[in-house]
């Protein structure tokens, strides 16, 4: 038999390695994009988030990025610290430096929240905040996700995959699922920027009535970009004084006998505007415009009516009131510029401005919401001053 010449060897083992390398890259795939899922240490859940592009891998996972160059071998993407290979249409991603080890899936939604609602029919069209000063990135924790959103115009929640109307149900529902919420203090919650307060209301009324000492909603806004889901802390509580009144609309609560924190202290309407120590204004959002002593004005005013309003000497109480029918995306914007306002004037803003006295270096300042019957009170009152 004739040997080939080792010219043609050469040429034929070329050809075989060339092959190999294009039948590889042939069915390179694109994994351009935003990738998510969880992983496990010490026996605590944390949420992954990445991203990848041509040339870089980049991590979300922790209230910064981090950046990594990688070299990638046909679909298997090799980073300083492990590696990314193909699991049918997930990524496996093996992190050797840290030991974590975590299947990522493809982000299809806008914001890493909305991808874990089940119910792709709940219309949950976040708020966008535009350059509101709101807190930046933060992990989210998904077990406490709560979502608020229109389904066949009619006002649902949906927790744990689970969507129902708001009423004593949704509340009975999450108090009896494993692990009560009992002492829950933070809640991740989205809500659709068409939702009314007065369900915004019934909805806090009920996280109240959960939980054993009230704690934080986080506030969701719409997303700059897919990881950068911001949000709005606000502070709730369950008001020992209205126990018996939600009882008889027929509200759950959960424990009788449980001792809760008091609700912030209504101020007496009648010797704030007759005390010569203290001045009383009011703000009030009907009909989505705002008002300060029934005067129209603008949300980029309030500022400068608080501190016009307000001076080093007295005790300045801001009292604001929503009507049942705002659009939540009204009133979060209202509060936020409350909340703002508040921060600036008090220098530390490390408090919530519902109902809470604050002794500041500059000025004493009360901001407190009420209900429509101290509104009509105050109301009146007001125009005889």
């Amino acid at each position: 038999m004739k040997l080939i010449s080792y010219r043609t060897y050469c040429i034929l083992q070329f050809i075989v390695v060339l092959f190999l390398i294009t039948s590889c890259c042939k069915h390179k795939k694109n994994y351009n994009g935003y990738w998510y899922g969880k992983y496990n240490v010490e026996n605590k859940e944390f949420h992954y988030l990445s991203e990848i592009t041509d040339s870089c891998y980049y991590e979300y996972s922790v209230p910064f990025t981090k950046t990594f160059f990688y070299d990638r071998d046909c679909n298997t993407f090799v980073l300083p610290n492990g590696k990314i290979k193909p699991v049918g249409d997930d990524l496996l991603y093996n992190d050797k430096t840290h030991g974590i080890t975590v299947r990522l899936k493809r982000a299809v939604e806008e914001s890493f929240i909305l991808e874990k609602l089940n119910d792709k029919d709940l219309k949950v069209d976040l708020v966008d905040a535009g350059n509101c000063l709101l807190n930046n990135f933060e992990p989210v924790n998904g077990n406490v996700a709560i979502y608020l959103g229109q389904k066949s115009g009619v006002t649902m929640c949906s927790y744990k995959n689970n969507t129902m109307l708001l009423n004593d149900d949704f509340c009975r529902y999450m108090n009896q699922l494993e692990g009560s919420l009992q002492s829950t203090v933070k809640f991740s919650v989205a809500i659709d920027r068409e939702v009314k307060y007065r369900d915004f209301k019934k909805f806090t009324e009920y996280l109240g009535l959960l939980t054993t000492h009230g704690g934080y909603m986080y506030l969701l806004v719409k997303p700059q970009k897919y990881i950068g889901y911001s949000f709005m802390s606000k502070s709730f509580s369950f008001p020992v004084h209205k126990k018996d009144y939600y009882k008889d609309r027929g509200l759950f609560f959960h424990n009788e006998e449980q001792s809760l924190l008091p609700p912030p202290t209504i101020p007496n309407a009648e010797w704030l505007l007759n005390t010569r120590s203290t001045t009383v204004n009011m703000f009030s959002l009907i009909d989505n415009n705002i008002f300060f002593d029934n005067k129209i004005c603008e949300l980029k005013d309030i500022e400068s009516l608080v501190i016009e309003n307000s001076d080093y000497i007295k005790a300045n109480t801001f009292i604001y009131y929503i009507d049942p029918e705002t659009k939540y995306e009204d009133y979060f914007k209202f509060l936020n510029k409350i909340k703002t306002v508040y921060g600036k004037i008090k220098k530390t803003a490390y408090s919530e401005p519902e109902g809470e006295y604050i002794k500041s270096k500059d000025r004493d300042i009360i901001f407190t919401e009420v209900d429509s019957l101290y509104y009509g009170k105050y109301n009146e009152l007001l125009k005889r001053h």
